[in-house]
């Protein structure tokens, strides 16, 4: 009797093996890393190898069931499913080396440019991306930050090819704050901050010139070369001091200024008109800033102004004395009587430390004063105070 052939199993099964071990050879990325197949993440993208700002690690909250474990990523190989890990972005201060909270980055895709998510840090510092596939190269980069830090200019580049990769990115505080708390709640506090504007006196050619000598530091320091003299004579609005039936009239400070800053005889001006002054002089040179009024403004609003950075000029009396209105005279414009100061003054703030402000006094050179008392003089007579910013501010 005629013997039949067995069907070929063993053959069958040895190719089975051969092509399911090249799917899962395939699948692993292995001949990519050889230099074998060609990635898909170009070569010039910008991925620093060994780059200490990013740290592969191991997530250590997973099942640690090594069958299980080894099942899925066997599974994982033959089905082709690419596998996932998470970016966890670490803010930290730069010279304190805490975790800094409230810091927005965004994720892209680094090849087509796809923003993938936009992630908030935490109380800690750190925020956790959803779950991103392996072998695709990721960007990052700092979107917005919480005063007093500066938006980080860093961008990192990276594949993802671990469970967790951790990137860290290093928080600097803005230049003029000098020293700086961080409370139990993770909110920073700025101590000291300041800035370094132009010591300028009023005299002798502007005796009575201190607000528009005040604006011009403020202005010097934004940038712009403007004198006290040319901004007083050309820009500053002016009405003078003239007598009919023997009375005095002259016009409200807060329209122009009483006289002339060139003359002894000469009084003061408020804010509005000296910020009109700077506006029309930022126009004429096609400046990018703006002043601000900020008549009323309280003591919180002021001190933030000096801890971001922006000079303060601001109205108060003479070294903080308690406000001399013994004089007085007819406006120009209604005929009512006008109580004016003898001893009012302008100054720069330039800087605060603790419960000292520091100040440019455009008759007594840099000075400090109490907070608490520099704010008495200052609400005594008005509250009056205006800033230069940028035009997007």
């Amino acid at each position: 009797m005629r013997r039949q052939n067995k069907f070929p199993i063993k053959p069958i099964l040895i190719l089975l093996l051969i092509v399911l071990l090249g799917v899962m050879i395939y699948n692993s990325g292995v001949l990519v890393s050889i230099g074998l197949m060609k990635s898909d993440i170009p070569e010039d993208i910008g991925i620093r190898p060994d780059d200490p700002r990013v740290i592969e690690k191991v997530d250590e909250t997973v099942d640690r069931g090594l069958v299980k474990r080894t099942v899925d990523e066997l599974m994982g190989l033959i089905t082709g499913k690419v596998k996932e890990g998470t970016i966890e972005i670490v803010a930290i201060d730069s010279l304190k080396a805490w975790g800094v909270g409230n810091m927005t980055f965004e994720i892209r895709n680094a090849v087509t440019g796809e923003v993938m998510e936009q992630v908030v840090t935490n109380s800690d510092g750190i925020a956790k991306s959803k779950p991103l596939k392996y072998r695709r190269a990721y960007e990052v980069r700092q979107l917005a930050t919480v005063f007093p830090y500066e938006t980080s200019e860093e961008m990192i580049i990276l594949e993802m090819k671990a469970p967790i990769t951790e990137i860290k990115f290093e928080q600097w505080v803005e230049e003029q704050v000098k020293h700086y708390e961080q409370d139990s709640k993770g909110n920073i506090k700025v101590v000291e901050a300041f800035v370094p504007v132009e010591l300028i006196l009023q005299k002798p050619e502007l005796p009575n010139g201190c607000e528009i000598t005040s604006l011009t530091s403020a202005l010097n320091y934004n940038g712009y070369d403007i004198d006290k003299v040319t901004l007083s004579d050309e820009f500053l609005p002016m009405r003078p001091f003239y007598r009919k039936d023997g009375k005095l009239f002259g016009p409200h400070p807060d329209e122009a200024f009483s006289g002339n800053p060139r003359d002894g005889s000469g009084f003061y001006v408020f804010a509005g008109p000296t910020a009109k002054a700077g506006n029309d002089y930022i126009k004429s040179v096609n400046g990018e800033h703006a002043i601000k009024d900020l008549t009323g403004s309280s003591r919180e609003a002021i001190i933030d102004y000096v801890k971001q950075g922006v000079p303060v000029v601001i109205w108060v009396t003479l070294e903080l004395n308690p406000p001399n209105f013994n004089y007085s005279w007819l406006l120009d414009t209604t005929g009512e009587e006008y109580r004016a100061l003898l001893n009012l003054h302008c100054v720069v703030i330039n800087g605060i430390n603790g419960d000292q402000f520091n100040v440019m006094d455009p008759l007594r050179g840099n000075v400090e004063y109490d907070v608490t008392k520099f704010f008495e003089s200052y609400e005594s007579i008005g509250s009056r105070a205006l800033v230069v910013l940028p035009l997007e501010n």
